[in-house]
């Protein structure tokens, strides 16, 4: 009989034991919850640029900001202007205090002193320097830019006289984005800017290599810009991007990576054409200092105020402009390009 009671008691106790372990609270630290509960996917850096070609604002251009405003000039592009972490054009001129010299055999351009900070209101955020107009007015009127520039808050890269170390890298994050410029109708060495590019490279730079090169009104990129091309890539430029034709040309992929040689004018007074009247503008899209993808977005301008393409007639003109540079386009997003990230 007592060693039933005994037998009893015993159990009881065990019953209590484990009843009073079920109600005691538990000590879980902060990071243990979220470890044993779920996995914290890694906070990834995304950024998106979008990149436009020439922008030219003396001559009829001028009169017409003096009539309506620097703005109106982008009111139809300004909503995808606003997306972009960063917006890019190339500015075709010094801002400076002098007056224009415009002829038919002199094109010595200059912009309104309320450029600089026009274009910072508008959403511009970064400006090319290499090209063969933005030292119309000398070193002098380059220095006038580039002070109008920074006060208004927009960046600058390249030089006209290809000057080394003018390159512009912007950060999110852990992703850094150098823009490096070139001009290939002054005098340069080629070695010197390859060697720029491989110290960018070191330091895991995303690079875009941004030429003013080839010849005016050609479709087809020339022998010259393709072997540019092929060594600034080379060397560890991530993507190349051209102006100066004041036309769309065609766009290569060397090494798996784009070349896209000329994206023609964005704000110019040129009309004579519809070549010269449509636009390219690239958004490029970027994760951790990757790219993932290139989004064509082409435009139309029929006089000073450019007009993306949409729908039928977008896709039409993406699919036409990559089968005529020989690529296949993506049959459900004829406009976008996706990056192999693993090759």
């Amino acid at each position: 009989m007592y060693k039933v009671a005994g037998l009893i008691l015993a159990f009881l106790l065990l019953c209590i034991f484990f009843l009073y372990q079920e109600y005691q609270p538990k000590t879980v630290f902060p990071n243990q919850e979220f470890q044993e509960r779920i996995a914290i996917p890694e906070k990834k850096d995304v950024m998106d640029i979008l990149i436009f070609g020439d922008v030219m604002l003396d001559r009829a251009v001028r009169e017409y900001i003096h009539q309506n405003t620097t703005q109106s000039l982008f009111k139809n592009v300004s909503s995808e202007i606003d997306k972009a972490d960063i917006t890019l054009i190339n500015l075709e001129g010094p801002i400076t205090k002098n007056h224009s010299v415009v002829t038919k055999t002199n094109f010595q351009f200059t912009f309104a002193t309320h450029t600089a900070q026009d274009l910072s209101d508008i959403g511009i955020d970064v400006v090319s320097l290499s090209n063969n107009h933005a030292h119309n007015f000398g070193r002098q009127g380059l220095l006038e830019t580039k002070e109008y520039l920074t006060n208004a808050g927009v960046a600058f890269f390249g030089d006209p006289y290809n000057k080394a170390g003018t390159t512009y890298t912007h950060t999110k994050g852990k992703t850094n984005v150098s823009f490096i410029g070139f001009h290939q109708f002054e005098a340069y060495d080629i070695s010197v800017l390859l060697e720029e590019i491989r110290e960018l490279k070191k330091q895991n730079h995303f690079i875009v290599f941004y030429p003013h090169w080839g010849e005016e009104y050609k479709l087809k990129a020339n022998a010259t810009q393709e072997g540019i091309a092929k060594e600034v890539l080379a060397a560890g430029v991530d993507i190349v991007i051209g102006a100066h034709p004041h036309v769309i040309q065609n766009v290569s992929l060397l090494q798996n990576k784009l070349a896209f040689y000329s994206l023609g004018n964005f704000i110019f007074d040129q009309w004579f054409s519809k070549d010269v009247q449509y636009g390219l503008a690239l958004k490029l899209s970027l994760e951790n200092n990757v790219l993932n993808k290139v989004e064509l977005k082409p435009f139309f301008r029929e006089r000073f105020e450019p007009v993306f393409l949409s729908g039928e007639e977008k896709d039409t003109w993406c699919e036409a402009y990559l089968k005529v540079s020989l690529m296949a386009p993506n049959t459900q997003s004829p406009c976008i390009i996706e990056m192999n990230r693993n090759e």
